[in-house]
């Protein structure tokens, strides 16, 4: 059955994963370097036409390699599987699909057909075919198990395969049903399976001719548009992405299209979403030091949205918040190209053309917020604030009572003053839209909020007291350090902020995971972020501790059960503490004149 044949691809892909947790257990070792991919991708047979694209490259070699990592070998250890019974479930999901396919579920077999390069392009309408389908494409080894098998299976059911010569080429083709209307078309040549899915099924043909001539004129992988995308200098390629925004929305309102897409709010969904760009794609790239991802978007200029067109043109710079947070922060976060009024105005262009009645519905609580407080964000906020936002996740202090977050945001501003007289009436307007808050003497109640004026290192620093409700440790805070605005969970992290701003302390570049990821940072960049994985599973792990901790303090009063604590202890926490061969990720962006270049590392032990 055509179901059946369909499902050999999906139902391995999804199980083989599963099944390496079972093989590992027996092949600990020690991770090399990953293996580089091959020249010749499928990219070099996918017709240059296609408007979407995937592939895995060395997906044995690559695999076999990972199964032998720290994280791997932990993680395949774990109590967890026994306890779901994963084995025996497993056992019985490979008894099934050999009973429906003949095919053993099994690492081997997908391997076979999976192993050393898989893709999956989308066609929309071209000069082969109007209508939409899709090709999955794999350089397989032996074919003639596999060739059997999808045969067989052709023949159950109602649905016959038909066999069609093409240049010396067998097409197994068949025929849409009223229960399935795709065709489904596949073959094999040379070394690799194809099978396509759609309505007209004429993509398949242009690939054998690619196959067949081996010179690649035409194909995916020469497109000036594709190599922009997805190229990254002097490497080979694990993993590739490619999405033609432009020739999708082009192809969007087809009559030929299918159903779903002659829905109108599907199609405005769609176009919502890609009409500002031209091309999306990326590579992923193993190198001795971590996992490489590149993501490129070209924007398309011919825009109508003059706020998307500013903010490209933004020029890159240098994060000032970056000098001021400290060593051992868990999570950074930077833009420098921010038009919060330009976003604030697209946001609702947007919405409003998306679904006018949530957007509607959103506005009126904005502008509800803002009558209550007595100011606006046009007016009194967005004027004040300039181009550059960050923030950060310092710690978790799991100490007191409740885990408390230290956090900070950073804001660039265009004057001092105001930004101060900001905060000060924002206090204030909250306490008048409140009202009275806790009992003082004489009957009287204390505002909700109150600011206390200090200073640490000459820098004037303000405290927000919460009169009502205080909680241990949530001390907002906010200071001004020459143009950023630093407003912080608690005292204690705006002090160390400030240590840090005047050289009295290390700041997150002195921290040893970041300089294990630093090489890709630029000194100019639009965007950056950094996360100390290492420190945040640390992080993670105490808070796990600290729920049990309070869980055996209250006994059986306590709101978690023996079997929730068990799981925390023994499946929940060695988890979480697999992920500590990831030490850190770091992600750099830049607008160029050519589209904006997003660079993601994972820095993981291993490798």
């Amino acid at each position: 059955m055509k179901k059946a044949i369909i499902g050999i691809g999906i139902g391995i892909a999804v199980a083989v994963i599963a099944i390496g947790v079972v093989v590992t257990v027996k092949k600990p070792g020690v991770i090399s370097q990953l293996t580089k991919s091959q020249k010749d991708t499928p990219a070099s047979v996918i017709p240059q036409d296609a408007v979407a694209y995937f592939g895995i490259y060395d997906v044995k070699e690559n695999w076999n390699k990972f199964k032998k990592s720290n994280f791997w070998t932990n993680l395949a250890a774990l109590p967890l599987w026994q306890d779901i019974q994963f084995e025996e479930t497993m056992k019985t999901l490979q008894d099934e699909f050999k009973t429906q396919t003949g095919l053993e579920l099994n690492e081997d077999n997908f391997m076979e057909l999976f192993g050393q390069e898989f893709a999956f392009a989308l066609f929309m309408g071209n000069e082969r075919q109007s209508g939409p389908s899709a090709v999955i494409l794999s350089k397989v080894g032996t074919k003639t198990r596999l060739a059997t098998a999808l045969i067989s299976l052709s023949d159950q059911g109602d649905a016959q395969y038909e066999k069609i010569d093409y240049k010396g080429t067998t097409l197994y083709h068949m025929a849409g049903t009223e229960e399935n209307p795709m065709d489904m078309t596949f073959t094999f040549v040379q070394n690799m399976m194809l099978m396509e899915l759609g309505t007209e099924n004429k993509n398949i043909t242009a690939i054998v001719d690619l196959i067949l001539s081996g010179d690649g004129k035409g194909s995916l992988k020469n497109h000036p548009r594709f190599k922009r995308v997805t190229a990254q200098e002097g490497e080979s390629h694990m993993q590739v992405l490619y999405v033609n925004a432009k020739s999708i929305l082009t192809s969007i309102d087809s009559p030929a299209m299918p159903e779903l897409f002659q829905d109108e709010d599907v199609r405005n969904g769609i176009k919502t979403a890609l009409s500002s760009l031209e091309t999306i794609g990326g590579s992923a790239v193993v190198k001795p030091d971590g996992l490489f991802t590149k993501f490129v978007m070209v924007p398309n200029y011919d825009t109508d949205n003059e706020q998307l067109k500013k903010v490209w043109s933004s020029a890159p710079q240098p994060s000032k918040a970056l000098g001021m947070v400290p060593r051992d922060t868990i999570f950074f976060s930077s833009s420098q190209s921010m038009d919060l009024a330009g976003m604030w105005n697209n946001w609702q262009e947007n919405m409003i053309r998306q679904n006018a009645e949530q957007a509607n519905a959103i506005l009126t609580t904005v502008n509800t917020l803002e009558t209550n407080l007595g100011m606006t964000l046009r007016e009194d906020v967005f004027p004040v604030l300039s181009n550059e936002l960050a923030y950060f996740i310092y710690d978790l202090d799991v100490q007191g009572f409740i885990p408390i977050p230290k956090l900070a945001v950073c804001f660039r501003i265009t004057d001092a003053k105001k930004a101060n007289d900001l905060m000060q009436r924002l206090v204030s307007s909250i306490n008048n839209w409140v009202g009275g808050g806790a009992p003082v003497a004489g009957g009287e109640t204390a505002p909700l909020l109150a600011i206390e004026n200090a200073s640490f290192m000459d820098v004037p620093v303000s405290v927000i007291k919460i009169n009502q409700f205080p909680v241990p440790g949530l001390t907002p805070s906010y200071a001004i350090l020459g143009d950023e605005l630093i407003i912080t969970s608690n005292s204690n992290t705006l002090n160390e902020i400030i240590a840090v701003a005047n050289g009295k302390q290390d700041d997150l570049r002195d921290s040893e995971n970041y300089g294990k990821v630093k090489d890709i940072f630029t000194e100019k960049n639009n965007q950056l972020s950094f996360v100390n994985v290492e420190l945040a599973v640390t992080k993670v792990v105490d808070l796990c501790k600290w729920l049990i901790d309070l869980q055996e303090a209250a006994g059986e009063t306590g709101g978690l059960d023996p079997e929730t604590v068990a799981l925390l202890k023994e499946n929940l926490i060695p988890l979480v503490e697999c992920f500590k061969s990831i030490k850190a990720l770091a992600a750099n962006t830049l607008f160029t004149s050519t589209g904006i270049e997003k660079v993601v590392v994972y820095r993981v032990e291993d490798f």
